[in-house]
């Protein structure tokens, strides 16, 4: 397949590829075993800028005071 490659080439150059454009079952179906470092698209709900910490939890080492 085209995009294989075509992921293959993008992934020697630029490291923390996001493939936008997921929009249904089928697109995720094809894509998510791809080496990439993630997928968007509206098959998830949108995040306001507020609420970007849910997305990806705080290591809680991060929360923790120096002493």
């Amino acid at each position: 397949m085209i995009i294989d490659s075509l992921l293959k080439n993008i992934n020697l150059l630029c490291h923390g590829t996001i493939v936008d454009g997921i929009e249904d079952k089928h697109h995720f179906d094809k894509l998510i075993d791809a080496e990439v470092f993630g997928l968007q698209g509206f098959l998830w709900p949108s995040v306001s800028v507020d609420n970007l910490d849910s997305l990806h939890p705080v290591p809680e080492v991060f929360n923790s005071e120096k002493q």
